[in-house]
């Protein structure tokens, strides 16, 4: 319950903060996989941030990386890579590497 309402305190204080960013650069993505699917928010509040939010409730921070096409981002164990309308989210290590059998990856389009 505390993580709770702390989580969505950080929410709130994170929006309030960048409010105008936000709404300016948002886009909602519909993910799916093989086995599952999600729902995200991303928001870039500028150039080298981008967050994310998970289905609704979880709230990731990312920081921009080198990329061969497009824009990546990594933070939190995950990674977003983007281009166009078109994203991918996996599962990275703590060094940003995506993980062989632990990989999770989940092909993104904007809605």
């Amino acid at each position: 319950m505390r993580k709770n309402i702390l989580l969505l305190s950080c929410a709130v204080v994170l929006v309030s903060a960048t409010t105008h960013s936000f709404a300016s650069k948002t886009t909602d993505y519909e993910c799916s996989a093989p086995s599952s699917s999600a729902k995200i928010k991303i928001a870039y509040p500028d150039t080298d941030t981008a967050i994310m939010l998970y289905e609704g409730d979880e709230i990731i921070s990312m920081k921009n990386v080198v990329s061969a096409s497009g824009a990546a981002y990594v933070g939190e164990g995950w990674k977003w890579s983007v281009k166009n309308e078109e994203g991918i989210l996996s599962v990275v290590d703590d060094k940003g590497n995506e993980t062989g059998k632990n990989q999770v990856i989940m092909n993104c389009k904007a809605k």
